[in-house]
């Protein structure tokens, strides 16, 4: 029996949907300062796993740049690509966001500040951090082109990674020294590209479905139980290392992931997929929309309730409840105005990603 790399291909609508709620649960303590052990020593193991959640930005990145290279191989036109990578990210940004982004500018007047928000690209220049992932992927996109054909235009990938990553390190890494002040502006999403550069390499032998032997396998295992010991006992003090390991938690636990769900609908009778899959892929439908309207929801929350939010688990809960509302309304709105955008007639996939995947964004 061999190991199948596409099983994350497979099943990347669960683990989307498995991620963005991470995500949004690791933010209750991140952000909101919630104690999910509620002081209960018997809960702290939740907690750890919890205050881990932002791995779920690289899930996200090695996933999604996986799946980029199912829509660039299968029609390598640059112009194509970035038209429809654009239109699903920047239609739900500007429709969950622009209200919030409007009342900003009435109060502060800074007409600078918006255009720069409705560009997506403020994060690089302010340091905002409100959407940064956003601002992240739209150079992403930008870039994928290039990575890909440096990638594959020639003999020997790994090689041509190894390279890659190789100058991407040594670049983080001089920025530091040179710029910190702006390095630590923007860390969160430059200390990402690694990630998304394996990922871009993965995904040639993702697609072509390459098996390798199972023990490979028991690698993913190891790195996860690595990752969850580095994380836990804070083994990396300082921050850029910290953030350039979570790259090894974010493949290992796509991998993990994928496997839960696949041996859950194996163990299904009645379909190929599971019930949990079909729940976590139901929120992976709609998950950028989910990252958006959560980010956006927080900041009101925040507002109306500037005394209370920390700390507060109903408040935040319910605070969640209202933006996937949110997040799935502008699903509805937005995934017909994407097709016209994009000259998509049929009915988009079910898996969304907040970079790509093959069919879609």
């Amino acid at each position: 029996m061999r190991f199948k790399l596409d099983i994350i291909s497979q099943h990347r609508g669960a683990i989307y949907g498995f991620s963005i709620l991470w995500i949004m649960v690791f933010h209750g303590h991140d952000i909101d300062g919630i104690d999910y052990s509620f002081g209960i020593d018997a809960l702290q193991p939740l907690q750890d796993f919890i205050n881990a959640g932002n791995v779920g930005v690289d899930i996200f990145l090695f996933l999604s740049s996986v799946c980029l290279y199912f829509s660039f191989f299968k029609n390598p036109d640059t112009y194509a690509f970035i038209k429809k990578r654009f239109a699903r990210i920047f239609v739900p940004a500007l429709l969950i966001f622009i209200v919030y982004w409007t009342y900003l500018l009435v109060t502060s007047g800074a007409w600078g500040l918006y255009v720069l928000r409705l560009t997506l690209l403020s994060f690089w220049v302010t340091g905002d951090t409100n959407i940064w992932f956003v601002s992240l992927i739209v150079i992403l996109y930008l870039l994928y082109p290039f990575v890909f054909r440096w990638l594959f235009s020639g003999k020997h990938p790994f090689v041509r990674l190894l390279v890659l990553l190789a100058v991407t390190y040594l670049l983080i890494f001089s920025l530091s020294v040179a710029a910190p002040e702006f390095y630590d502006s923007v860390e969160v999403a430059l200390t990402r590209f690694p990630v998304f550069i394996v990922g871009c390499w993965a995904g040639k032998y993702v697609y072509e479905k390459k098996e390798v032997n199972p023990a490979w396998f028991a690698l993913v295992v190891v790195a996860v139980v690595a990752f969850f010991f580095v994380k836990v006992n804070s083994l990396l003090p300082e921050q850029i290392y910290t953030r350039l390991f979570y790259m090894v938690g974010g493949i290992s636990l796509a991998y993990a992931l994928a496997a839960i769900f696949h041996g859950c609908s194996l163990l299904h009778r009645k379909s190929h997929k599971s019930v949990l899959d079909t729940i976590f892929a139901f929120f992976g439908a709609f998950s950028l929309e989910l990252y958006l309207a959560h980010m956006m929801c927080n900041k009101v929350y925040r507002l109306i309730f500037p005394a209370a939010y920390e700390g507060w688990v109903a408040g935040y809960f319910v605070m969640l409840l209202c933006a996937a509302i949110i997040a799935f309304a502008a699903y509805k709105i937005d995934t017909p105005i994407i097709r016209r955008l994009t000259g998509r007639n049929k009915k988009l996939p079910e898996a969304a990603d907040a970079v790509a995947q093959e069919a879609r964004p």
